[in-house]
């Protein structure tokens, strides 16, 4: 039995990578502390150095202070109940636990983030501001 659950765990971290077979190379799921990327069919995830953010205009890692958007931003998690929220704008969201700010994290491109379910969502079914449920006319 032990002998299994060490293997689940080893096997866990690789079954959660994307699957590229068919996709372009690039730089796919990208968060503040790591992004994917896909080369040849074959996904690779690369974590963020201590002190360092995902910087959009480079497509890798850099320091905080050299790069702009959502990842140079930190969000004061003081007195916040641990979960996720929405930033400005809804495409990206960030992580509270426990007081502490865990980091920004970005959704599809059609997608918006949804408070209520704690995810990324098609925005007919988020209620606003960050979606149009309720609203005449939205729609997928």
């Amino acid at each position: 039995m032990y002998r299994m659950i060490c293997l689940v765990l080893v096997i866990l971290p690789i079954a959660g990578a994307i699957d590229c077979k068919g996709m372009q190379d690039g730089t796919y799921e990208v968060g503040c502390k790591s992004y994917a990327t896909c080369s040849g069919g074959v996904s690779t995830i690369h974590d963020c150095p201590v002190g360092q953010v995902y910087d959009n205009s480079t497509k890798k890692c850099a320091n905080t202070s050299l790069v702009t958007g959502i990842c140079s931003h930190y969000e004061d998690c003081t007195g916040k109940a641990d979960q996720k929220y929405a930033d400005a704008g809804c495409k990206t969201f960030y992580t509270c636990t426990k007081g502490t700010f865990l980091g920004h994290n970005n959704c599809d491109s059609v997608l918006v983030f949804d408070e209520v379910k704690q995810t990324c969502n098609w925005p007919s079914e988020v209620a606003p501001p960050c979606g149009t449920k309720g609203q005449a006319g939205s729609g997928r």
